[in-house]
């Protein structure tokens, strides 16, 4: 069990969970709270970042393509931003403290499931519009427990992160004009939601503009041996990939006819963001092997 907004909830009641949750939001949009501790995205100092898979990160480049095409917005492409839900963030913090920090809690986590149902905005001075993730049980559960283990460090934590009051958002535009923020709204109305993926790796940035001093992939030792991990060139590098799966004979088990790949997207959407594998109708698909 564990304390959400001043109560104890069990492990197992997702739905009480919500229930906290939601009544918090509720109280902030009914102005019972004097000052609403909405994120803020004008950052500058260092954040904690929750980084997604390949396929679930390009979609929501596509969102930031689509606001950008019309011109809309483009401070998120022009300050070299990545998608990302912000965890914490502070305008003095050493750096090499939290990057023990996280590189512990990293370390005990699974890759986390994440859906973004629905299209929000923020009222405050930046003109945010972002994609809203289901506030599952297990994605508030990550960040208490990340919130814990910098609190037993010494880290102090703002209002707006803490686990009573944070609100998880993935931003998809910011500094939107005020007389554009309805046609925002519009051109994002046409993405097919909800898109369904993992966080897979957490990281520290400066900002801004946003520099990545360090990131972890959730649930790698560093001290691990690599026999068994899986190589996967996404975005321009290489990221290697664990495959907890058990085989009877691996040996078999490679002779079979169709890609055996331990990647999420792969397995559980057919999308190989490695580009390895292509289905006919994909633009970039070729009856050559000549590049």
């Amino acid at each position: 069990m564990f304390k959400l907004n001043g109560t104890v909830v069990n492990d197992n009641d997702l739905e009480g969970c919500l229930d906290i949750f939601f009544a918090f939001v509720e109280k902030q949009i009914s102005g019972l709270l004097l000052q609403p501790p909405f994120p803020n995205f004008n950052l500058q100092g260092y954040a904690i970042e929750l980084y997604f898979d390949p396929a679930l990160e390009n979609q929501v480049l596509k969102a930031w393509n689509v606001v950008a095409r019309r011109q809309i917005s483009t401070h998120l492409i022009e300050i070299e931003s990545r998608p990302h839900i912000t965890l914490f963030s502070s305008p003095f913090i050493d750096p090499s403290k939290l990057e023990n920090i996280v590189k512990g809690f990293a370390s005990k986590q699974d890759p986390l499931p994440l859906s973004f149902g629905s299209i929000g905005s923020l009222p405050n001075d930046n003109n945010v519009l972002f994609l809203a993730p289901s506030p599952t049980l297990s994605l508030l559960q990550f960040h208490l427990q990340l919130c814990e283990a910098m609190k037993r460090e010494g880290v102090e934590i703002g209002e707006e992160y803490r686990p009573d009051s944070w609100i998880p958002c993935c931003p998809v535009a910011q500094e939107v004009p005020k007389n554009r923020i309805a046609e925002a709204f519009t051109v994002l109305r046409d993405l097919k939601l909800p898109v369904s993926g993992y966080a897979m790796d957490i990281g520290l940035v400066e900002c801004s503009p946003v520099r990545e001093l360090f990131s972890f992939v959730l649930g790698f030792l560093e001290d691990e041996n690599l026999e068994g991990l899986d190589v996967c060139f996404q975005n321009g590098y290489f990221t290697l990939i664990k495959d907890k799966r058990h085989y009877d004979d691996k040996a078999a088990e490679a002779t079979q006819g169709f890609w055996n790949c331990p990647c999420v997207p792969m397995r559980e959407r057919k999308e190989c963001h490695c580009m390895l594998f292509l289905t006919p109708d994909n633009d970039f698909a070729g009856d050559e092997q000549v590049i």
